[in-house]
């Protein structure tokens, strides 16, 4: 008898840990939305990366798969060696 219950606090754990996993697959969704969002309202990675918590490389990655373009070209450029 104590075997089966623990094989059925088991199995809920798995069910528990299979909603969170859904649950966070969503919010991580709903993110993504958002920032594509503020990008396409002309706001920059840089301001947008410390109120979503992400990186501003996940940023700039978002922006080149939604096809967003830079807000302004890269003012630096590099040298050609000769």
């Amino acid at each position: 008898m104590r075997q089966e219950e623990a094989v059925q606090k088991l199995e809920e754990a798995v069910q528990q840990r299979k909603a969170a996993e859904e649950q966070l697959k969503k919010a991580r969704t709903a993110i993504d939305e958002g920032i594509v969002a503020l990008l396409r309202d002309g706001m920059g990675p840089k301001d947008i990366a410390p109120i979503a918590e992400v990186s501003y490389e996940k940023v700039r990655t978002l922006a080149r798969a939604h096809d967003i373009k830079r807000l302004r070209e890269p003012t630096v450029t590099s040298r050609k060696k000769k």
